[in-house]
């Protein structure tokens, strides 16, 4: 008869058909997910299987347990940071800062420099004067022509003092680590030179003249230990390493120092000078190389 086989009975989210056992009906939790999920609103009669059931579940659950992310814009503050001024006075005097003029000559522009780092504590540690970060001042004067200066008085911050502490103390440290020092004029004697360098202290500050201004200072070499780097390894041929452990800095910033001694030499005019018969007349030749028997031939 029509109807009396057995029914089938399928999941309302699923096609599976399903046993009695494993036949759950909708909840409430479960009615709004299901109806989003199918499009379709369940009744009472309808039920899930165990599978469906337990992803709804999951899902309603893991819904609940995540917290509401909102995301939390800062808000940017419209006022400038505040600094303070300079009003605590210092017992070393200063230079200006201006860009329009030279800190030291006060020549106005233009064809002016900023004023190295290296150059601004080399005035500070010899002459006790303090020429502000971002100062301006004639070429001529990184040849360290600096009598010229005419200090101001200094006024300092709370940010002036803690770069000047902790340039000093750099500087103590610096000096502890050094091995050989050639930026102190004092410290080595014109012998010591000749034998280190294979030239006497005079013609070390003559050469020093051509690179000097040149060579960039790193916080590990001056140009003065860049060129004597340069020329022990001249003398002697010592590889980058021994030159490394005599200095005390690194064999990367040995071959750079190297390299850019080479570069000033070549190209600034020492070589063009002294090297070559460019640098030299025929009547210097004659006058000065050449023995007295030749001199009456020419």
């Amino acid at each position: 008869m029509p109807g009396s086989g057995q029914k089938h009975y399928g999941c309302f989210n699923c096609p599976n058909i399903v046993r009695q056992k494993d036949r759950h009906t909708i909840s409430s939790r479960n009615r709004a997910f299901i109806a989003k999920l199918t499009g379709r609103t369940p009744s009472n009669s309808d039920f899930l299987c165990n599978k469906c059931r337990c992803m709804c579940q999951h899902h309603i659950k893991r819904k609940t347990s995540m917290p509401s992310r909102v995301q939390q814009v800062p808000a940017q503050s419209t006022e400038a940071p505040q600094f303070s001024p300079p009003s605590i006075p210092l017992p070393f005097p200063s230079t200006s800062r201006g860009h329009a003029s030279c800190c030291m000559c006060q020549r106005q522009g233009p064809k002016l420099v900023v004023v190295p780092v290296g150059v601004r504590h080399h005035i500070f540690i010899t002459k006790e004067v303090i020429i502000p970060a971002g100062a301006r001042c004639c070429p001529n004067h990184l040849q360290q022509n600096i009598d010229d200066l005419n200090p101001l008085s200094t006024l300092f911050n709370k940010t002036g003092i803690t770069e000047l502490v902790k340039f000093l103390r750099n500087e103590v440290l610096k000096k502890e680590r050094t091995r050989l020092d050639f930026d102190s004029r004092g410290n080595l004697a014109s012998t010591d030179y000749q034998s280190l360098l294979g030239i006497p202290k005079t013609a070390f500050e003559d050469l020093l003249k051509y690179v000097e201004g040149k060579v960039k200072v790193t916080p590990v070499r001056t140009v003065r230990t860049t060129l004597a780097i340069f020329l022990m390894k001249l003398r002697g041929g010592e590889s980058n390493r021994i030159l490394s452990t005599l200095f005390n800095i690194s064999k990367s910033s040995v071959h750079r120092g190297v390299k850019s001694i080479r570069t000033v030499l070549m190209n600034g005019g020492f070589v063009a000078e002294n090297l070559g018969f460019g640098h030299v007349t025929r009547e210097q030749i004659i006058q000065e190389h050449t023995r007295p028997l030749a001199q009456k031939l020419f």
